[in-house]
């Protein structure tokens, strides 16, 4: 990829900063899709010691990655989920993936 492409994958993420979830933090505000990962990226790490024999390299770019797709469909709750919605998430995991 070239810088181009990095500054793209970048400027489309930072969607997730504005895109709500259904859930709050413990203030009472509504959570972002960016905090909720980083969160979840930071409990990946901050548990490698608990888990000697996995990859946390990937655990943690599982966690980084995992939401990328709510950048299109927003924070969607798995309970309201449609079909639609699961193959626009299912098309952005395989650009993600390079296939």
């Amino acid at each position: 990829m070239n810088a181009r492409e990095y500054l793209e994958i970048l400027h489309v993420a930072e969607r997730l900063k504005d895109t709500p979830r259904h859930c709050s933090t413990s203030n009472g505000r509504t959570e972002s899709v960016a905090e909720h990962s980083w969160r979840v990226s930071l409990m990946a790490l901050l548990l490698k010691h608990e888990f000697p024999d996995l990859d946390t390299d990937k655990v943690v770019n599982m966690c980084l990655i995992h939401d990328l797709g709510e950048c299109f469909t927003g924070g969607i709750p798995t309970f309201v989920k449609t079909d639609s919605d699961r193959d626009v998430e299912d098309t952005v995991e395989k650009l993600e993936q390079g296939k």
